[in-house]
């Protein structure tokens, strides 16, 4: 379940990292839901509304916001999750029933009033909590909601939209993500719904999270929330072949005459998946080898493509080490 304020959208430890961990049942769909390969079909109905906007701008923000998941989360080098959203009939006939509530209100998890900053302003539960909550939508109406950007500036009024296709996120079983662009990025913002674009990070997430495993959302992931610290001692003080290795891929693509700054991410991936296989296959004793060269250097004051890079890292990393084999 996550939890939604003003200036930071919150939950647990923000990160494009529960779809890689385990791809647990909290995070995807049960298999009813889905009516081919990759093609998941949910229905949603609002059980509560709010007396802050009209019932039809409401529903119709909703319509837009569910197909800008369903417009928005593919990319093309990677295989197509479709996704079918429609109002149902009946709160018993939703797959994700949305409402507005104010304090304790029967799921507890009760709101905490409007307040000018730092305040829950929503909450979604999983797709694999337990039923009738999974993937339900929840909005305090303690606070004012807004679909008018002009209005929403102030602290006293929530921008509804934009809330909203983050809640879907969640409802759709991702968590938070590192990258500021990313629409799971847990901080609040207020663009108008018809220029909220999705991330490659919110797209490899889906896809991650849907689909499986690829060599390409590894590397999106590395580059978002790997490389930006890979020389911070206190946050990389050990780290797995499989970083390594891509770190030393990265510099040595980087340092070639292929490189050039304005390469795409496509490009780049390419071209570090190059570099990273004429290393051979990771192996331990070879990674060791280089992270031990690499220490030394560091010892002597001189300065490593590898940073801090010794071994180790954290375990969900090692889990996919086959990735870059």
């Amino acid at each position: 379940m996550y939890e939604s304020d003003i200036n930071r959208l919150d939950g647990p430890e923000p990160g494009f990292i529960a779809p890689f961990t385990a791809l647990s049942n909290t995070s995807k769909w049960d298999k009813k839901h889905f009516t081919g390969l990759h093609e998941l079909s949910l229905k949603w109905f609002v059980s509560e509304y709010t007396n802050d906007l009209p019932k039809a701008i409401i529903r119709s923000t909703i319509q837009k916001a569910f197909q800008l998941w369903a417009k928005q989360a593919n990319e093309r080098n990677l295989p197509k999750v479709t996704f079918h959203f429609e109002e149902a009939a009946s709160k018993e006939e939703a797959d994700i029933n949305i409402l507005w509530a104010e304090g304790a209100h029967g799921d507890q998890h009760k709101f905490d009033g409007a307040s000018a900053k730092n305040n829950i302003l929503a909450h979604t539960f999983f797709p694999g909590h337990s039923e009738p909550l999974n993937g339900d939508i929840h909005f305090d109406d303690a606070e004012t909601w807004e679909t008018d950007l002009t209005a929403a500036t102030n602290y006293d009024r929530r921008f509804f939209p934009y809330v909203l296709v983050h809640e879907i996120g969640h409802a759709l079983g991702l968590q938070h993500a590192k990258k500021q662009e990313a629409i799971m990025y847990p901080y609040y913002k207020n663009t108008p719904l018809d220029e909220i674009k999705l991330d490659l990070d919110d797209k490899c997430a889906i896809n991650w999270n849907y689909v499986g495993t690829s060599k390409f959302c590894l590397f999106v992931w590395l580059m978002s929330e790997i490389v930006p610290i890979h020389n911070n001692s206190d946050q990389m003080a050990s780290s797995s072949e499989v970083l390594c290795n891509f770190l030393l891929g990265l510099h040595a693509y980087r340092g070639s005459p292929e490189y050039v700054a304005s390469d795409s991410l496509e490009k780049e991936f390419n071209g570090v998946i190059k570099e990273v296989s004429e290393f051979g296959p990771v192996s331990s004793a070879s990674v060791r080898r280089m992270a031990r060269r690499a220490r030394r250097r560091l010892e002597h004051g001189k300065p490593s493509v590898l940073g801090e890079c010794t071994n180790g890292f954290l375990a969900y990393i090692l889990e996919f080490s086959r990735l870059f084999v």
